[in-house]
């Protein structure tokens, strides 16, 4: 498995068939914005979609959005996320994350 992070946006990974990436960006629901996939092009799909938070945290303490997806065939992926309220999706974004995969 890959991990990634904030830091790696833009960046292209090479994985294998078969192989999970999770990338793992700091979310703060209470706030109204989550991270949600936008776009998912190529051979890949999600396999997981969490929000983890912190074990003893305070009330409307931030957590963190893991995003898993899983290499499906040899091929080019795009992953892009977006910072977003939900019930606003057109003008709320707030920040973008994209990743590209080399499935081989």
């Amino acid at each position: 498995m890959v991990e990634l992070a904030g830091v790696d946006a833009g960046r292209t990974v090479t994985v294998a068939v078969g192989e999970d990436v999770t990338v793992r960006l700091p979310q703060n629901g209470s706030t109204g914005y989550v991270w949600q996939v936008a776009d998912l092009d190529g051979p890949a799909s999600v396999v997981d979609d969490r929000v983890d938070l912190p074990g003893a945290s305070a009330p409307g303490a931030g957590g963190e959005r893991r995003l898993t997806v899983r290499a499906d065939a040899p091929g080019t992926v795009r992953l892009r996320a977006v910072h977003v309220q939900p019930w606003q999706p057109d003008t709320s974004v707030t920040d973008e994350y994209e990743i590209t995969l080399t499935v081989r």
